[in-house]
């Protein structure tokens, strides 16, 4: 059967797991999962806050077909640029997942 929410998903991002390397200066190795299909568009308010730096995070949203391969915690690269996902919710059309980019100065 045809996905007919697949015309909307013209982004993909690569899905990444990160683990502590265990040694004291805090390195992590990261581990390549998958690329993904997905939407992605800006999330959040106050535009004039983020123009003008009084905001430390950018988050987006990513709407995708069902995956069990986006949780929490594991990290998405999309657009140049690194997010943690920090919330999945489930739909009738597939997932919904809160991404932040918490290394913006």
């Amino acid at each position: 059967m045809i996905d007919p929410m697949e015309y909307f998903r013209r982004d993909s991002a690569d899905i990444y797991e990160t683990a502590s390397a265990g040694g004291y200066d805090g390195a992590e190795t990261e581990t390549f999962i998958k690329t993904i299909k997905c939407d992605v568009q800006p999330y959040g308010g106050d535009m004039a806050a983020r123009e003008r730096g009084y905001a430390q995070t950018e988050t987006i949203k990513l709407f995708c077909a069902a995956d069990d391969e986006i949780k929490r915690g594991r990290f998405v690269k999309t657009g140049g640029k690194r997010y943690i996902v920090t919330d999945v919710r489930k739909w009738r059309m597939g997932y919904e997942a809160i991404a932040e980019r918490r290394d913006v100065q």
